[in-house]
């Protein structure tokens, strides 16, 4: 064999850009090859009645497929659809139809399977095997557009002939003639209200049939959001009853401990109690430290040395003058220190 660098680089170059053009359709065309996406079928219908491409095939309510494709061919219109699920048979007595999926104008194609035979992929479903359905949208513009050509004077001009010329009738058919004269007043004089009524009405269904998508989407997202609380109400239920379960054990905590509870209670009422009673003595004690822990860094914080002040180191002796006498009781315990003792016997003495 000769090896690759003596081969003739042309068609090598040639079959490598053949093959790259190959995957690239393949990439972009997976879903349109038979084998993959299933067999596709077409059928007329003397209208689209809003289907729409990407809507659902349905067998007996079952998605089976999807529409690929709506367009106008000839005097009709003609579907087509995949069928993407195995074991669905139409025979030649198949029937489609445009059926109504929700309320805000959604629509699905409907199969019917029957007869004996396999219908041909190559041959479209006539208009006699496919029906459309009754759109309420189109219902009501074509109401608003007749009640509009309607002579509404001409119409009550012969209201009131009709009654004038049964006038000498009997009594119940000038009954019913008056009733209609006064229909006819009453269609009369509401013209205004109910033009305006019907034009509203099909505004409505208008924007309805604009916004169904956006219906479709709130609708599902809600039906997502029902289906996880469905799915955490087991979990919640839990964090419930624990929750009621803690409370219960707090309060039999509380319940059980509250002997133990009440003199703790009561001596730290004492407490603050005493605290507040000698908070001068504690912030004289506190200003104290202060002035004294000032003096101790001024000594020692100028550097490796110690500072120091003699008062007196002249005259050490006070000549001729008297000698003060200091009284000092040297405390035994802090409490003496920051007079806790008498503030204590000053409290019981009120008591």
């Amino acid at each position: 064999m000769r090896s690759f660098r003596s081969r003739n680089p042309a068609p090598i170059g040639a079959a490598f850009i053949v093959m790259v053009l190959l995957a690239m359709y393949l990439s972009f065309n997976i879903g349109k090859i038979s084998f993959v996406s299933g067999p596709t079928y077409r059928a007329a219908f003397s209208e689209s009645a809003g289907l729409r491409v990407s809507d659902k095939v349905r067998i007996g309510g079952v998605a089976v497929g999807q529409v690929s494709k709506v367009a106008l061919h000839g005097s009709h219109v003609q579907v087509t659809f995949t069928i993407k699920s195995s074991g669905v048979h139409l025979g030649m007595e198949t029937r489609a139809s445009i059926q109504i999926f929700t309320l805000l104008g959604n629509k699905y194609l409907s199969l019917e399977p029957k007869g004996e035979g396999s219908w041909p992929r190559g041959r479209e479903l006539p208009l006699s095997q496919t029906t459309s359905p009754y759109d309420v949208e189109p219902a009501f513009q074509d109401l608003t557009r007749a009640a509009g050509e309607i002579d509404v004077k001409q119409l009550a001009d012969a209201f009131d002939t009709l009654s004038a010329t049964f006038k000498n009738s009997p009594p119940a058919v000038r009954g019913m003639l008056d009733g209609l004269s006064r229909l006819s007043a009453t269609i009369a004089s509401r013209d205004a209200e109910l033009h305006q009524l019907l034009a509203h009405a099909s505004t409505f269904t208008a924007v309805l049939a604009d916004r169904r998508e956006q219906f479709v989407r709130l609708f599902g997202d809600g039906s997502a959001l029902l289906a996880m609380i469905d799915q955490r109400r087991q979990v919640i239920n839990e964090l419930l009853t624990n929750t009621v379960a803690l409370s219960r054990e707090l309060t039999g905590l509380v319940h059980d401990n509250t002997a133990t509870l009440t003199p703790m209670l009561q001596h730290l009422h004492g407490v603050t109690a005493l605290l507040d009673a000698n908070q001068q003595n504690l912030d004289e004690v506190i200003k104290g430290l202060y002035v004294f822990i000032r003096g101790e860094v001024d000594a020692t914080g100028a550097g490796p040395w110690f500072d120091g002040t003699a008062i007196n180191a002249t005259n050490p002796f006070h000549t001729n003058l008297p000698v003060p006498k200091v009284s000092s009781v040297v405390p035994r315990t802090f409490g003496d220190l920051l007079g806790v003792a008498a503030a204590q016997a000053a409290i019981e003495g009120k008591k």
